[in-house]
């Protein structure tokens, strides 16, 4: 499936609401992040893009802004890498084959401490089944 610049811009926009100015908390403004990288990837993800030649989310929004794509008109921000706390959002690959696809972006949250996704790690799950639409959830929300 090929989709244009101006459909992936759409579609980011209308999902993450790029360009708003967010007053909340740090754990909600983490979350609102989060959801726009959980949408960023999702496309990625169905466009057929290998998730595990990233390291890291400053690794696919360098990639996607390279190839002039809307995908990362959303998280192309400076901050957008960072949690509300300013630490690295972290990208781990959990499954990964024909099958299915599981992605998880993570912030280590209010203590910095990695948990694995417990405590009060923040986290968007993105996954997309051989043959159906990408689905993102950002827990806590």
């Amino acid at each position: 499936m090929r989709l244009s610049f101006v459909t992936l811009f759409v579609f980011l926009h209308t999902v993450c609401g790029c360009g708003q100015v967010r007053n909340g908390t740090a754990e909600s403004e983490t979350q609102y992040r989060l959801k726009c990288w959980g949408a960023a990837i999702a496309v990625a993800l169905q466009v057929g893009d290998d998730i595990r030649v990233y390291k890291d989310p400053s690794e696919f929004e360098i990639a996607w802004e390279l190839k002039e794509s809307g995908v990362v008109a959303c998280v192309s921000k400076s901050y957008m890498l960072d949690d509300q706390w300013g630490r690295k959002f972290q990208l781990i690959v959990v499954t990964y084959n024909d099958a299915a696809k599981h992605v998880r972006v993570l912030s280590v949250g209010k203590n910095g401490v990695f948990e694995d996704g417990g405590g009060d790690d923040l986290y968007v799950d993105i996954r997309l089944e051989k043959g159906q639409e990408p689905v993102w959830i950002v827990n806590r929300e």
